[in-house]
């Protein structure tokens, strides 16, 4: 397990750089290189409302953000493409995906948020009040020690769930890389959904991830034939719209002192 990256800002044009050189490249044989996408700006985050299996429509900034997400990955070899079945994140599949010629995104329900349980839909104030040690909390989530939310799943289940899916992806696409003879060639594979979601999967290469995942931003992780992670990008945005962005709870989530990374967490 290796972490070669650090968090490039919304603005770092050299980070952005290398995402899309990492994107457009094949990889290497043996390689399946994973473009980890976060769904585009919604309704929900604008208002700073809690959506885990709640949805929302995207914002028209939302989808304009993810267009250019989409132009940038453009000249990318995706050869397949998985996505949350929840709407915002299936919408977000789609834009991208229609960039590139006979491209679907596959909706997988493993790939869902967190369930907030009572909390979905509800502002995000309310959450703040109940779990006031926000990072402690997403920390939890990540390492699978979060006790479920009133309504909601633990986070034992909530990991358990989205490692699955993603076995699952794996599996199916080291299959169909394989040739008839030697190694599997690279595979580029891209992979829509939410911010906690994609931060349970980039644990496998870097750990807890605390730091914020930006809207329709792009994620680059690398597993080898061994099944060896790397993490080669980390929450690059293509739009520059993330510095636009409200963390978690409005107004209410800058860092409570807990988080080592300086961030707050954003609204799911």
């Amino acid at each position: 397990m290796t972490s070669p990256h650090t968090s490039p800002t919304a603005c770092d044009a050299s980070a952005a750089a290398d995402a899309s050189a990492l994107a457009t490249a094949p990889p290497p044989a043996g390689t399946t290189r994973f473009l980890l996408i976060r769904h585009g700006r919604t309704e929900f985050n604008s208002a700073g409302i809690m959506q885990g299996w709640t949805d929302a429509p995207l914002t028209e900034n939302g989808e304009a953000n993810v267009r250019t997400t989409a132009e940038f990955l453009a000249a990318a070899p995706i050869a397949a493409a998985y996505a949350s079945s929840l709407p915002r994140a299936m919408r977000t599949g789609e834009i991208i995906a229609d960039h590139h010629d006979g491209l679907t995104a596959e909706a997988v329900d493993g790939l869902r948020e967190l369930s907030f349980g009572d909390f979905d839909g509800r502002p995000s104030e309310e959450f703040k009040r109940h779990v006031p040690d926000l990072a402690g909390f997403f920390r939890s989530v990540f390492t699978g020690t979060a006790e479920a939310l009133p309504g909601g799943e633990s986070g034992a289940d909530f990991v358990a769930r989205v490692r699955s899916a993603f076995d699952d992806i794996v599996a199916r696409e080291t299959a169909a890389a394989e040739g008839a003879e030697g190694p599997a060639e690279g595979r580029t594979v891209m992979l829509v959904a939410h911010g906690l979601t994609l931060k349970v999967l980039l644990a496998l290469a870097a750990g807890p991830i605390l730091d914020p995942l930006p809207n329709a931003s792009i994620c680059v992780m690398d597993r080898d034939r061994t099944g060896d992670f790397t993490l080669r990008a980390f929450g690059v945005d293509p739009s520059g719209a993330a510095a636009e962005e409200t963390s978690i709870l409005q107004g209410l989530g800058e860092d409570n002192g807990s988080n080592p990374s300086g961030h707050g967490e954003q609204t799911p």
